[in-house]
């Protein structure tokens, strides 16, 4: 498994925190912890994308990608998961899904009710 780098690791903090303050639980809350972490990424200047694969006709699951990865803020409650921040890439067991742009406002009016 690839070491998630310092950055990535405070911006999970942020989005447990706050989802922690808004009592969404975080087997559950893939869109959220997505978000807050995307929001936290872009206010300390880095390029960051909300990615949603598609589940066959539900929500899907949420990630966020940057120039260094893409990284699965809910790993911990996949199948063989074993923490709560992993770096993901298509070979990942749950990763093989078609892949979907992701809505960024949809995400954060679903989060926030409104856009960034």
């Amino acid at each position: 498994m690839k070491k998630v780098p310092t950055l990535y690791q405070a911006a999970y903090k942020y989005a447990v925190a706050e989802m922690a303050v808004d009592g969404i639980p975080m087997d559950g809350g893939c869109i959220e912890a997505s978000v807050f972490m995307h929001k936290y990424l872009r206010e300390h200047g880095k390029r960051v994308e909300l990615v949603r694969r598609d589940l066959g006709g539900d929500e899907g699951h949420w990630t966020v990608r940057t120039s260094d990865g893409e990284f699965d803020p809910t790993i911990k409650f996949w199948k063989g998961g074993r923490g709560g921040l992993k770096v993901v890439g298509k070979t990942d067991q749950h990763h093989r899904w078609p892949e979907t742009a992701a809505d960024e406002r949809r995400a954060y009016a679903t989060v926030f009710g409104s856009s960034p």
